[in-house]
């Protein structure tokens, strides 16, 4: 009887070959054990080692960091001065601990969140240092500030007089108590309000400013040229 032979397509097919032996089945072992050995070289090698520093490179190294944020919050309150507001924000961003705690910071940050047009981190941030020693007046100021942002006029009214009965000094105060006034039509309280303010900053473009506008909504033309 004649048997028909399997081409090398077929047997190429089958995955045997004319023995009946699989090919490749005892090739592939030597591979899986190497595969097995390199993932455990891997585990192996994947242990981190902690580098530890001595307690004197450590103290240094706070050193240099202490020096650097109060190098950066000195140029944030400058900025702050010349309304670089959004640069000032950015330093502070940027001011590790303890510093970035510190009752100064804050009010830097504080009033760096108001003059980029966020009361309201603004508020928070004065009001944690209105109990502080030596910043109350400057906290109530910010609080004001913050209120007349918000739309809040009798709420920072409260707070603008609370902070010139504490420190008649602060010119913003008294330029934001004529602006309360302005908007009730006190013309009297307006105008005392900013001469006050003119007499701690004769020069200052804003409180002139404000104070021209209150002349003309009362018709008083020539004053307010």
């Amino acid at each position: 009887m004649l048997t028909k032979r399997r081409s090398r397509t077929e047997r190429s097919f089958t995955g045997r070959s004319a023995s009946g032996r699989r090919r490749g089945a005892g090739a592939s072992l030597p591979f899986l054990l190497a595969g097995l050995l390199i993932l455990a070289g891997c585990g192996s090698s994947s242990v981190e080692q902690t580098e530890t520093i001595d307690p004197e490179t450590a103290a240094e190294m706070q050193r240099i960091q202490a020096e650097e944020d109060a190098a950066m919050l000195k140029a944030a309150e400058e900025d702050l001065v010349y309304g670089r507001n959004e640069l000032a924000l950015e330093r502070l961003s940027g001011i590790g601990e303890p510093l970035r705690s510190s009752t100064r910071a804050r009010l830097a940050l504080a009033e760096a969140y108001l003059g980029t047009g966020n009361p309201t981190n603004a508020y928070a941030l004065f009001h944690s240092v209105v109990s502080e020693p030596g910043y109350g007046a400057l906290g109530l100021q910010g609080l004001g500030l913050s209120e007349l942002a918000l739309g809040r006029e009798e709420a920072a009214a409260g707070f603008l007089q609370q902070a010139v009965s504490q420190d008649a000094s602060l010119w913003r105060a008294w330029n934001a108590l004529g602006r309360y006034h302005d908007n009730l039509e006190e013309w009297a309280e307006a105008e005392r309000s900013y001469n006050t303010a003119l007499g701690l900053d004769p020069d200052n473009k804003s409180i002139l400013n404000n104070l021209g506008i209150s002349y003309a909504r009362q018709e008083r033309y020539p004053e307010a040229e």
